[in-house]
């Protein structure tokens, strides 16, 4: 918490002004302020505001250097009038001349104020037994200046009867991270203080900090945090077009150092998730995780609007904050892990005993799989190869301790899951376990179907949290069986079943005749189309009210070129193209098509900041089905 605080205090702007919605602005004065309030000070003059008619309007009147002036009675009950002079950044020796918008220029006007009262101010009628001027900076002090400081706390004091104080960015975190005063509240480091964000953004905070208590962080409101995210770093895009394949419009740019101001307050936030979910949910895992994706998803969709030019100097400071959240998004996995330690290393570990594990079982497992792939692939983005061999050691006792559940999808777009761990083992050098895991989900998939068990759905989600709508159908057709399915029920087509076989194939398994041959291939036609949703182009709706023969079409979703402009932001739907491979010129033919159809993307926003994993933290979080052509690298020559 400390680190992150000191990262948010020090992204704060001297002023940050935004006339439309001044309620969710911070900057260095509202955060002195309220660090002010917390450790009982009385403050007499803001320079902006937020209350009634007057939010975040300037005083008007001559300042003298002086941007807050409070009060507040010391130990001995004297009163002391205290004058606040602010600067952005650190202070160099350059300023040491004292020119005018200087810091030390500032500090000179505010100690030269009248004693007893103050002409431009009305402070009550109060006299005051002490004064003392407090230079406050979100940045560092040069060393070479701390003589001239010292001088100048001499001076003051000898000839004004002022005294002088320095905060600098650690002094501030220093006296945030104290309990309130006079109160039993605990700190930030041992509890969560949605005071600290803008007025405007607390009482989402508070809503999904408040939430965490809820079934002991079974019930975390993750709509709460999509309120809050959408008051942060609001998504702003219309659609464009009426028709099923429109996209979203262009979005507005924040400004590069508002961005990383915010960035950093949903970093501080998802410390604070952290801390609730210690404090009262015995250290679950799964609302930080959530929330993390959500809030990365989130800044990298702004994070790409910024023009590379225009984002500067902040571009480095953006980089380390995102690379936090990911580091924090590791630690909470390897949290995880070690709760769960016991349970992966029994067989079917992860299983209940409970009527509806039909659907839990591969929920549960493939969701469990799917934090710890992208926390591996992250590991991997920042070269620590050595715990991202852990990571995958961990996994693969969870699907070999589990293997019906991870290799019995009960959603189309569990393939995501699916690929990420395929794709984690393979850059791990264990790409022989993900090969011999395609084999038994091809072959799982094929018992399945054979004995008239529901496949994976096409147009139900494995989304966190699920809808409701989906878990009813799903639960519906796994009680009635597949023959007495709801109509919204449709397992007609798969897009896990030719990425299972086409690794397979390629990479070295070996696959049963039978497993093939039990799906029906295509009718002759067109077999390439536009898409209508992913995995869920090309079905065989005709054959859906009486089901006669059971029909399963094989088929690749390619997403559209500009995909990455959508999928940090919502599931990407009715666009992009779909394939339906035949298998009637066996498995070397279909792998042949599936690699001439799956062509790369071009490069995405985050792999531009050398961040690929934030991608597929995407496609898990909004449920968009990974490109395809991720696996079609290296392959070897056929």
């Amino acid at each position: 918490m400390k680190e992150d605080l000191d990262r948010y205090v020090r992204s704060l702007a001297e002023q940050e002004q935004d006339a439309r919605a001044p309620e969710r602005s911070q900057d260095l004065g509202t955060f002195v302020v309220w660090l002010l309030e917390r450790r009982g000070f009385t403050i007499h003059l803001r320079s902006f505001r937020y209350e009634g008619a007057e939010r975040r309007k300037n005083s008007g009147l001559t300042q003298l250097g002086v941007d807050i002036i409070a009060s507040r009675r010391l130990r001995d009950g004297r009163r002391c009038l205290y004058l606040f002079v602010l600067k952005q950044g650190n202070i160099t020796l350059e300023m040491a001349g004292g020119a005018r918008g200087t810091i030390f220029h500032d500090i000179e006007l505010a100690s030269q104020r009248p004693a007893t009262s103050d002409a431009w101010f009305d402070l009550e009628g109060r006299a005051f037994d002490v004064r003392t001027v407090i230079a406050v900076h979100n940045g560092d002090l040069d060393e070479r200046l701390v003589g001239m400081v010292d001088e100048k706390r001499a001076h003051f004091r000898r000839h004004r009867d002022v005294r002088l104080r320095w905060w600098d960015a650690a002094k501030l975190v220093k006296y945030a991270m104290l309990p309130p005063r006079d109160t039993a509240t605990p700190g930030l480091a041992r509890g969560a203080d949605a005071s600290l964000f803008p007025p405007g953004v607390r009482p989402f905070a508070r809503a999904a900090l408040d939430s965490v208590a809820h079934n002991r962080g079974h019930s975390f409101d993750l709509g709460a945090v999509d309120r809050l995210l959408d008051e942060v770093l609001p998504v702003g895009r219309a659609p464009v077009g009426t028709g099923p394949g429109s996209g979203l419009g262009p979005g507005k740019a924040l400004k590069a150092r508002e961005l990383r101001r915010r960035l950093a307050e949903m970093t501080l936030f998802t410390q604070m998730v952290a801390i609730e979910c210690r404090r009262v949910a015995a250290s679950i895992s799964l609302p930080v995780l959530d929330t993390i994706e959500r809030v990365i998803c989130r800044v990298m969709e702004h994070v790409r609007r910024i023009p590379r030019e225009e984002i500067g100097g902040h571009r480095g400071k953006i980089r380390t904050l995102l690379r936090r959240l990911l580091g924090q998004y590791v630690a909470q996995t390897q949290c995880l892990c070690r709760h769960l330690e016991p349970l992966l290393q029994t067989p079917y570990g992860l299983a209940l005993g409970a009527p509806s594990e039909r659907i839990d079982y591969p929920l549960r497992a493939l969701r469990l799989s799917g934090y710890l792939a992208v926390a591996g692939l992250a590991l991997l983005d920042v070269k620590k190869p050595r715990s991202a061999q852990r990571l995958a050691r961990t996994l693969e006792n969870l699907w070999t301790n589990n293997v019906p559940a991870c290799t019995s999808p009960v959603t189309d777009d569990q393939i995501i899951e699916i690929s990420l761990v395929f794709e984690f083992w393979r850059r791990c050098g264990m790409e022989a376990l993900s090969v011999q895991m395609a084999m038994s989900t091809a072959q799982r998939l094929r018992w399945m179907k054979d004995l008239g068990l529901p496949l994976p759905a096409l147009y139900q989600h494995a989304r966190v949290p699920p809808d409701d709508e989906d878990l009813h159908v799903l639960a519906e057709t796994h009680l009635r069986g597949w023959l007495e399915a709801p109509p919204a029920f449709n397992d007609h087509g798969s897009t896990i079943l030719p990425l299972v076989l086409y690794l397979a194939h390629r990479r070295g398994g070996s696959v049963d005749a039978s497993d093939v041959a039990s799906f029906t291939p295509p009718a002759p036609g067109d077999l390439q189309t536009e898409a209508g949703s992913p995995g869920a182009k090309v079905s065989a709706e005709a054959s859906v009210p009486g089901r006669p023969e059971r029909l399963v079409y094989l088929q690749s979703w390619r997403p559209p070129e500009d995909a990455a402009d959508e999928w940090y932001v919502q599931e990407i739907r009715h666009r992009g193209m779909v394939k339906v491979f035949e298998l009637t010129h066996g498995l070397e033919a279909m792998a042949k098509e599936f690699e001439s159809f799956n062509r790369p993307l071009p490069q995405s926003p985050a792999e531009s900041w050398k961040l690929p994993v934030i991608d597929r933290i995407a496609w898990k979080c909004w449920r968009t089905p990974p490109p395809m052509a991720i696996f079609c690298e290296g392959v070897p020559p056929s």
